[in-house]
């Protein structure tokens, strides 16, 4: 099995259930030295935890309620880091947002059309904006910024083309795509990652 390096703290945001919290056991399995679980849930995040603890009761996990979209609150987030553990090697930015699926644009809800920007893209753009700068000042760090990424991004018809969905999604691998352009030169390792359709939450609100 892969073992991290010693000592190796990661970031997940959103991580209270789902993907999130299966990336949060698996680097717990991976021997992280401390893991740092964020999300708008505590409780999912309080489940997570334990489960990670379970796995390796010697790991150093923070809990921090944090809403994506809210720049102060990411803000908070980077700042939490700092504070507890000093150092920051990977972000794994996981929250998404869907909504149910409209096949017209004319039916589509403005507001969640409107959430859903702000959480799969808008929360990247914020999440990069507070944490990389934690990524790239940590001394002999990993440097990796990961986001949980769709196929969806390059659809344009068929009974998933949720364009609320679709457009934030493309959307959000361009911008990683600017993220690894204007920081790769330090060092950054940043990646998109699809993980195919998954039974969750987010999927069964479609």
């Amino acid at each position: 099995s892969i073992k991290l390096p010693q000592p190796s703290v990661v970031c997940v945001v959103g991580a209270s259930r789902g993907i999130g919290a299966g990336i949060a056991k698996a680097y717990a399995k991976a021997s992280a030295t401390g893991l740092v679980l964020a999300s708008r849930r505590i409780s999912g995040l309080e489940e997570t935890a334990a489960s990670c603890k379970r796995i390796d009761p010697n790991i150093e996990i923070e809990i921090v309620e944090c809403d994506i979209t809210s720049a102060s609150s990411v803000s908070a987030l980077a700042e939490r880091i700092k504070t507890r553990f000093g150092r920051l090697d990977v972000v794994m930015v996981n929250s998404g947002a869907s909504g149910a699926i409209v096949p017209k644009l004319t039916d589509a809800d403005p507001a969640t059309f409107q959430q859903t920007i702000d959480v799969n893209y808008i929360g990247l753009f914020l999440s990069a904006k507070f944490l990389l700068p934690v990524l790239l000042g940590t001394k002999d760090g990993a440097k990796n910024f990961i986001t949980v990424s769709s196929f969806a991004a390059l659809i344009i018809r068929g009974p998933f083309a949720n364009a609320q969905y679709c457009v934030s999604k493309l959307a959000q691998l361009k911008l990683m795509e600017h993220v690894h352009e204007q920081y790769h030169d330090e060092g950054l390792l940043s990646w998109s990652v699809h993980p195919g359709s998954v039974d969750s939450e987010l999927t069964a609100v479609t």
